[in-house]
């Protein structure tokens, strides 16, 4: 039969113990809350939500796995790394051309990462038009890049024109803190509803960055005059490219709201 253990036999023990005057490490817990409990309706008709690390990428984690919406900051930035990693990884796969030279796409999407910002960097932040054109690619989507300081409204793919009605749309700030939603539901947006609220934003002081079209002054007269834009006296070419595809922007956006209509 074992002995029973005494009160001095634990104190033994206790007095032998090599560890006896260190201490537990401090745990500390880490508090998260969604993404819903920081959201901003205002006035300029979004709903603004913290993006999560990452820029663009982070629009398609949001979608493509809904763990990083509420993941804490460690969980995302890691989840982050492997989206870089496997986007890289199919890059040259779908990416075909010329116009993907595939070393500068690899390194425009490690920018997604945060490690460093890109001399060439167009949204004024740490991300290139190659790396928006790159994940809107792989990824079928379209996404305005919005900076509310300077009230500007930047497009990716650049020419809106090429947009299409059926790919999904979504906004986020150029300093990638942010993605605002048109509705509270949905964090992507409606393609008949864009017109209207860009002519709204622009009646509000905002500038968005309108497509320049290209031909001959004739041509570019024709889709001014055929979108109803007044053309006053002489006008430089490069004036004329700009209205010409400022309105033919308007009128692809307009052939999106009839469509959806007629459906």
């Amino acid at each position: 039969m074992a002995s029973a253990i005494t009160l001095e036999n634990l104190r033994e023990v206790f007095e032998n113990n090599k560890f006896k005057s260190e201490c537990v490490t401090h745990i500390q817990i880490e508090q998260h809350v969604t993404d819903m409990d920081n959201e901003v309706r205002e006035n300029e008709g979004w709903i603004r939500r913290p993006l999560g690390p990452g820029g663009p990428m982070a629009l398609i984690l949001r979608y493509k796995n809904y763990l990083f919406r509420s993941a804490s900051h460690a969980l995302q930035k890691s989840l982050l790394r492997e989206a870089v990693t496997e986007a890289q990884n199919i890059a040259p796969s779908v990416l075909k051309g010329r116009k993907w030279p595939m070393r500068r796409v690899a390194e425009s999407l490690t920018s997604c990462l945060g490690n460093k910002v890109p001399e060439d960097a167009r949204f004024g932040c740490a991300w290139n038009d190659l790396c928006f054109a790159a994940i809107c690619e792989m990824e079928h989507i379209q996404i305005m890049v919005i900076d509310p300081e300077a009230k500007t409204i930047r497009f990716s793919p650049e020419d809106i024109r090429v947009w299409k009605r059926d790919e999904p749309i979504y906004a986020m700030s150029n300093d990638g803190r942010w993605i605002f939603c048109e509705d509270a539901e949905m964090e992507t947006w409606a393609s008949r509803s864009l017109g209207s609220w860009f002519s709204k934003m622009i009646d509000n002081g905002w500038k968005i960055s309108w497509p320049t079209a290209e031909g001959t002054m004739e041509a570019l007269r024709e889709i001014v005059e055929n979108a109803g834009v007044a053309v006053e006296g002489r006008i430089k070419k490069d004036e004329l490219a700009r209205k010409a595809g400022h309105a033919a922007a308007i009128a692809t956006l307009g052939t999106w709201s009839r469509n959806e209509d007629a459906e």
